[in-house]
């Protein structure tokens, strides 16, 4: 049972994080108001906030839930690796949802200036998280 736990943590993992791309991406890409292309903007727009209620959402809560069904059952909620994992797992969580929200808030601001660039350090915060959480779930390093 604990290999399908496993699996399905894992499956989680990658539609969130194509799901957490796909936000920061469509945030840079639309946060600078350019009126000539409003209807394209208007449809990646709608698809990516689609996408990501009915894929990148589910496949969050996923990741939380066999990802503490996995943790419980393998008794490892008192290793360092796994403390240290789920600080960065809080971490992406949070970003997905500011940038579901940045995605949200632009349908309501669709006449004004858009100034809600994601900087680079959200962009580089990303990257790093993914690849230290990736360190601890495979090398188990402390």
């Amino acid at each position: 049972m604990y290999d399908w736990i496993k699996a399905l943590h894992v499956v989680s993992v990658l539609l969130f994080a194509g799901g957490l791309v796909a936000l920061l991406v469509a945030s840079m890409a639309l946060g600078k108001r350019d009126p000539a292309a409003e209807d394209q903007s208007n449809k990646l727009r709608a698809t990516v906030r689609k996408w990501d209620m009915w894929v990148s959402q589910p496949a969050l809560a996923g990741v939380w839930v066999f990802g503490l069904w996995a943790g419980l059952s393998g008794g490892w909620f008192t290793e360092p690796w796994l403390q240290v994992k789920l600080v960065f797992v809080l971490i992406l969580s949070g970003l997905h949802g500011n940038l579901a929200g940045r995605l949200r808030r632009l349908d309501l601001t669709a006449t004004q200036t858009r100034s809600i660039v994601p900087s680079s350090i959200v962009t580089a915060t990303i990257l790093v998280s993914f690849a230290i959480i990736g360190v601890m779930a495979v090398v188990k390093p402390f």
